[in-house]
């Protein structure tokens, strides 16, 4: 179901008064606030991720978080809206490439990156995701690319930088450790599984497209736990574990993915792209509450940076 659809009619069934500014409101913004929230959700992934692969391996901790996802939003679509989970021949191939791009290579790849670098390093790495996915716009679907909003995305990646670089050495990024191959590769992922969203999203629910993205991406994980599984060992609460995977998989799965792929169908991906640098802004700020880091004059003017990059390259 349409996401505007479903609010317009919520209004009306609680006796709002659905006003012409309201709806225009929606239509105009609706999208964007989605793709906000979204990387908003993500964002806060860093921390739970990093504090489970403590105890679980990388892929591991993907396979269990969206199998998790896959078995909630497969009863949710056919227990409470009553749907049939469709798939035709000719859209398996499409659902399967997002489940391998968004799902397998992406965790895969940013998991594995977290074993040896931090949230920031990470971090800073995949706000190169705009440029790359910029860059594929052009490339595959043909999109026109202006002068403010390739300034828009390189204000976003300074201010991305700003907040990222504030306590990271230099010296460490030109040892190159092998995570950041890992998050390289989780970056291209990302921009792929972004362009071919696009298209999918053209012809199925957002719902569905993220139940079927789910589904695929974790059975192609499976291999890559099978070779993991030998070293798996809980030492630690486990209904600490527990209630981390079951944020990662209700949360940041299920809520971050359908209102990514649901703001992919107002916006086009270039520019949804810019809103993945408030990834490393939520994830630097976390860090600040819970790490015990210093909110730092180079948090406050990147955090800026990032919404006026935004901003610019999103407009028209």
């Amino acid at each position: 179901m349409d996401l505007s659809y479903f609010m317009i009619n919520r209004m009306k069934k609680h006796g709002t008064n659905c006003n012409s500014s309201a709806l225009f409101f929606f239509q105009k913004f609706g999208g964007r606030l989605a793709l906000f929230g979204a990387n908003l959700i993500w964002g806060t992934s860093f921390l739970f991720t990093k504090l489970l692969l403590i105890y679980i391996p990388p892929v591991t901790v993907a396979f269990i978080r969206f199998v998790i996802a896959s078995f909630i939003l497969t009863f949710y679509i056919k227990i409470f809206k009553k749907e049939k989970m469709i798939i035709f021949q000719r859209d398996i191939l499409n659902l399967v490439m997002l489940g391998l791009f968004g799902i397998t290579i992406y965790y895969y790849g940013e998991n594995t990156s977290l074993q040896t670098i931090t949230i920031s390093s990470a971090s800073l790495i995949l706000s190169l995701i705009p440029a790359v996915t910029l860059i594929l716009s052009v490339v595959v679907l043909g999109e026109k690319v202006f002068w403010f909003n390739v300034l828009g995305v390189i204000i976003a990646f300074v201010g991305a930088s700003f907040i990222i670089l504030k306590d990271t050495n230099l010296y460490e990024l030109s040892k190159f450790e092998v995570g950041y191959i890992y998050i390289l590769i989780a970056t291209l992922s990302f921009s792929i599984y972004s362009i071919i969203g696009r298209k999918v999203m053209l012809k199925r629910s957002a719902i569905h497209t993220t139940a079927f993205t789910f589904i695929f991406g974790s059975i192609l994980l499976i291999p890559f736990v099978f070779y993991e599984i030998s070293s798996l060992s809980i030492r630690a609460d486990l209904s600490k574990i527990a209630l981390n995977l079951l944020y990662l998989s209700f949360v940041c799965s299920i809520g971050g993915y359908f209102l990514w792929n649901w703001g992919l169908k107002q916006i086009n991906p270039g520019r949804a792209s810019i809103y993945l640098n408030i990834i490393p802004l939520t994830a630097v700020l976390l860090g600040t509450l819970f790490l015990g880091e210093k909110i730092t004059l180079g948090i406050v003017i990147g955090g800026g940076l990032i919404l006026s990059g935004i901003y610019i390259a999103n407009y028209k």
